[in-house]
C-alpha cells in the first residue's frame, strides 16, 4: 500500500514537473497565455479582469481535451 502511495506521489510531481518544463511556469494562468501564445495581459483583456485559477484551469482543460 505504502509504495502504491509513493509511486502516485511520483507521478504526479513527475507530470507537474513536465507541465512547469514545458510552459516555464507552473502557474496555470501563465500556462494558458502561453497555449494562447499571448501574454498574462493579453489573458486578462480577455476575462475582463484578472482571471481567478480556477477560470486558468478550467480554460486550460478545454484548451487541451475539448478540440
Amino acid at each position: 500500500m505504502i509504495r502504491l502511495i509513493i509511486v502516485l506521489i511520483v507521478l504526479v510531481a513527475a507530470a507537474y514537473g513536465g507541465l512547469t518544463f514545458y510552459y516555464g511556469s507552473g502557474d496555470p494562468c501563465e500556462m494558458l497565455a502561453k497555449e494562447q501564445e499571448g501574454t498574462f495581459e493579453d489573458l486578462a483583456r480577455i476575462f475582463s479582469e484578472d482571471p481567478t485559477t480556477r477560470q486558468c484551469v478550467d480554460e486550460l482543460w478545454r484548451e487541451w481535451f475539448d478540440q
